[in-house]
């Protein structure tokens, strides 16, 4: 698959995007509610360009048909904050193994159950240290949140995958800056979803946008 992502305005609506969001997107693509209901589809690149990539990526997770896509774009931005989670349990293959899961379009449902369990079971491992520890014990917090969302990427929920990687990148640099590292981090993941929704799964061959 090599053609640009595309939407519909029955699927933005029901994505809940705020009325103030679809708004903008309506005065971005120049035209009304009444006529958008008479386009077929619309890219979803819009709405990136429009919105930003958290409503992009509200609005894929609630497009039919992107399933597979979506798993390949969370598992991308899983895999960048995978570090985080091998430096407290480098011996623990748990959440690459579910990256491996929502990367394989022939996984089945009892594939992706077992991923999902055996993520379970890692973040079990992880709480009683996270707290035993310091109230803030950026390791675990970190780690916890690759868990989460290797969670889903295995779901297809881009939207929640890249929120909790951004953390994990981001929870074990210092406190005054750690929102910076998260907006650098989402600044990243939206040149890379931008990959994706202009060139599909081909996109998860590229490198990152620098």
């Amino acid at each position: 698959m090599t053609d640009a992502l595309t939407t519909t305005y029955a699927e933005i609506c029901r994505s809940q995007l705020r009325p103030s969001s679809i708004k903008r997107l309506l005065r971005h693509v120049g035209k009304t509610p009444a006529e958008m209901r008479l386009v077929s589809t619309l890219p979803l690149l819009a709405v990136l360009d429009s919105n930003g990539s958290h409503d992009a990526l509200q609005v894929l997770d609630c497009t039919a048909g992107h399933g597979h896509i979506r798993r390949l774009i969370a598992s991308d931005f899983v895999e960048r904050a995978l570090p985080h989670f091998l430096a407290m349990r480098p011996e623990d293959g748990r959440p690459a193994a579910a990256i491996r899961v929502a990367r394989d379009r022939d996984a089945t449902d009892e594939d992706r159950d077992l991923a999902l369990a055996a993520l379970e079971e890692a973040e079990d491992d992880i709480m009683p240290v996270r707290l035993v520890a310091s109230k803030d014990n950026a390791p675990a917090t970190a780690a916890v949140s690759v868990v989460d969302a290797a969670r889903s990427a295995v779901m297809a929920d881009a939207l929640d995958a890249s929120a909790d990687a951004a953390w994990a990148i981001s929870w074990t640099a210092p406190a005054e800056v750690r929102r910076v590292k998260w907006q650098a981090e989402r600044t990243a993941q939206a040149g890379r979803l931008r990959q994706y929704l202009i060139h599909g799964e081909a996109a998860q061959h590229l490198p990152w946008e620098a």
